[in-house]
C-alpha cells in the first residue's frame, strides 16, 4: 500500500527511484481489471473454462497439462480485452544440469539481443532490432502528431486513432518478444546449452542517458518484458537462466581476459595513462589491447559469461566464435 511504502521511503529513501505518490481516484466511467476466482470459474473436462456470471463466457486451454485454475483476469487494452488465466499444472520441470556449456546473452537496441558461447566452434548469432526499433519510432512520431493536434483543438486525448496506435505497437513488441524468446531457447537447446547468462542493468530504463533520440527508442523497448519471457520459456525447457549486471562487460577486453570490474574500466584506463582510454570505436567495433578489432556486442556478451562465471573460459578462448551472423525475425 501506499502507506507501507511511505514509510519504507522515510527509512532508506536510496532504494527508491522516488518518493511514493498518494494513488488518484480511478476515472468515472473508466474501466477496470476484472478477477475472477476459481470459486466462480470453473474448468471443465475438455480443456474448456467457463465463467458463468459473464454471460456463461468460455475459454479453450491451449496446455494439456492444466491441472487446477487459479484467477481469471479480464484487462481492459485500448478498445480491447485481454483475458489472462492463471492456473497449475501437471508437468513437472527437471533442470538440467550444469555441463559447463554456457549461452550468454547482451541486449540491446540496433542488435536486440546478441548470443554468444564459451562453446568452441559456436557461432555467435545477433537477432535484429532495427525493425522493433522503426516500429517504436513510427509509435513515437505518430503519437507526437496526433496529441499535438488533440491538443490544440482541445480535444480528449483517449481516441480512437490513438487506442488502435498503442494496440499496433504493443502487439509488435508482443510478438517480437515471443518470437525472440522461441529462437533463443531453440538455440541453446540445439546445441545443449543447459545455462543461459543475461546481462541486465539495474534501473537502466530510468537512468538511460545515450542522447534524446536513443532515449526515446531504449525507453520504449520493454527489454525486462522480454528477458522475463526467455527465463519463463526457458525454464519450461529445463534450462536455468541467470540475470547478471553487465557493468563493465562493455568496457572491458574478452581477448585481453581482462575481468569486466571497475579497475579495468574506461575512467580507470584514464587514470593509469593507458590509450586509448574507450576501446569501443564507431560502427560496433571493440579493439583489443593489440588492436585486433571484434563486434563490440559479441565482446559484451562474453565478457559478462565472464563475470558470472569466471571459469568459464578455463580452456582457452581458441576456437570461441567472434564473428556473428544476424537472424531477421518475423513478427
Amino acid at each position: 500500500s501506499w502507506n507501507k511504502a511511505r514509510k519504507a521511503y522515510l527509512k532508506a529513501p536510496q532504494k527508491f527511484t522516488g518518493k511514493p505518490k498518494i494513488p488518484k481516484y480511478k476515472p468515472k466511467g473508466g474501466k477496470n481489471i476484472v478477477i475472477v476466482d476459481n470459486q466462480t470459474a470453473k474448468l471443465r473436462a475438455n480443456g474448456i473454462v467457463e465463467i458463468p456470471v459473464m454471460d456463461s463466457l468460455k475459454i479453450k486451454l491451449q496446455h494439456k497439462e492444466t491441472n487446477k485454475i487459479q484467477q481469471v483476469r479480464v484487462i481492459p487494452k485500448n478498445n480491447t480485452f485481454v483475458i489472462e488465466i492463471v492456473y497449475k499444472t501437471n508437468k513437472v520441470i527437471d533442470y538440467k544440469e550444469d555441463n559447463g556449456r554456457y549461452l550468454t546473452i547482451d541486449p540491446g537496441l540496433d542488435n536486440a539481443f546478441t548470443l554468444a558461447s564459451n562453446v568452441k566452434g559456436f557461432k555467435p548469432v545477433i537477432i535484429n532490432g532495427r525493425p522493433l526499433k522503426s516500429v517504436n519510432q513510427y509509435y513515437n512520431k505518430q503519437k507526437a502528431r496526433l496529441t499535438r493536434i488533440y491538443d490544440l483543438s482541445k480535444q480528449n486525448r483517449n481516441t480512437k486513432r490513438l487506442n488502435k496506435l498503442d494496440f499496433y505497437r504493443n502487439q509488435k513488441m508482443l510478438k517480437f518478444a515471443h518470437e525472440a524468446s522461441k529462437r533463443i531457447v531453440e538455440i541453446a537447446l540445439s546445441h545443449e546449452l543447459n545455462t543461459i547468462v543475461i546481462g541486465k542493468n539495474k534501473g537502466q530504463k530510468r537512468s538511460s542517458n545515450m542522447g534524446k533520440r536513443i532515449n526515446q527508442n531504449f525507453i520504449g523497448i520493454p527489454h525486462q518484458k522480454m528477458i522475463e519471457m526467455i527465463e519463463y520459456k526457458a525454464n519450461l525447457a529445463g534450462i536455468v537462466v541467470i540475470q547478471a549486471n553487465e557493468a563493465y562487460t562493455s568496457q572491458t577486453s574478452f581477448l585481453d581476459s581482462e575481468i569486466p570490474i571497475n579497475q579495468n574500466g574506461d575512467k580507470a584506463r584514464k587514470r593509469k595513462g593507458l590509450s586509448p582510454v574507450k576501446r569501443r570505436i564507431k560502427r560496433g567495433l571493440f579493439k583489443s589491447n593489440k588492436g585486433i578489432l571484434i563486434n563490440a556486442d559479441v565482446n559484451g556478451a562474453l565478457q559478462i559469461l565472464r563475470k558470472v562465471v569466471p571459469n568459464a573460459f578455463a580452456d582457452g578462448i581458441d576456437g570461441i566464435g567472434l564473428v556473428p551472423v544476424k537472424l531477421n525475425l518475423n513478427f
